[in-house]
Order: C-alpha cells, then sequence, then structure tokens
C-alpha cells in the first residue's frame, strides 16, 4: 500500500485532500509546513502532495528537504498557476480537478 503524505497550510483542506486521497487505496498522513520535515524523517513516504495553500517560499523550502531526505519520494504540487522556482522533477495538478488529482496519484504511485 503506498503511504503519502498531504501538506498544506490549511487544516479544513488538509482533511477534505486526505479523505480523497485515501480513495487511491493509499495510507494518508497529513502535516502543516512546520511539522512536514519530521514527519518525512519517522516514516517513508511514496508520495508528497505539497497544497496550493503553502507560500511559494514554503512549497520550494519544503520540497528540497524532501529531495534531501527521501530518496525516491515523489512531490505533486498542487495549483492553479504554474508555480516558478520549485526543485526539478516535482509533477503538477490542478487543485480543483478531484478527478485529475486522483488520476496523477495512481500513476505516481504505482511507478
Amino acid at each position: 500500500m503506498p503511504a503519502i503524505l498531504s501538506i498544506g497550510s490549511d487544516p479544513v483542506l488538509l482533511k477534505t485532500r486526505a479523505s480523497l486521497l485515501r480513495q487511491t487505496g493509499a495510507e494518508v498522513a497529513s502535516a502543516e509546513p512546520a511539522k512536514a520535515v519530521g514527519e518525512l524523517a519517522q516514516k517513508r513516504y511514496d508520495l508528497a502532495v505539497l497544497c496550493h495553500s503553502l507560500r511559494q517560499e514554503d512549497a520550494t523550502s519544503i520540497a528540497s528537504a524532501i529531495r534531501a531526505a527521501c530518496n525516491g519520494c515523489k512531490i505533486l504540487m498542487l495549483s492553479r498557476d504554474p508555480v516558478e522556482g520549485v526543485v526539478d522533477g516535482m509533477e503538477r495538478c490542478s487543485a480543483h480537478r478531484p478527478e485529475q488529482l486522483l488520476r496523477t496519484v495512481r500513476r505516481l504511485t504505482q511507478s
């Protein structure tokens, strides 16, 4: 069973997104930005989902920390607009299209 860490600043969005992500059959945990790196150090995750509620600086910093700490953990950034200045290899997906999010998550956790 894949493990997903959903990271965001809005607790309501985190709860809603976790419920949606569980539809993929994955084990889902949620964390606010300040706790995300610590969570990554305690458990191996296959995918980190960065919410569009994160500030650009936080998203970039968290993505860099994930790459440094978690070899093989894929990163998915949810956004309405293109995100600039993030680390290479990070997938992007619309935060407002649940069906697209589920397809993307399934693809990333099965490959």
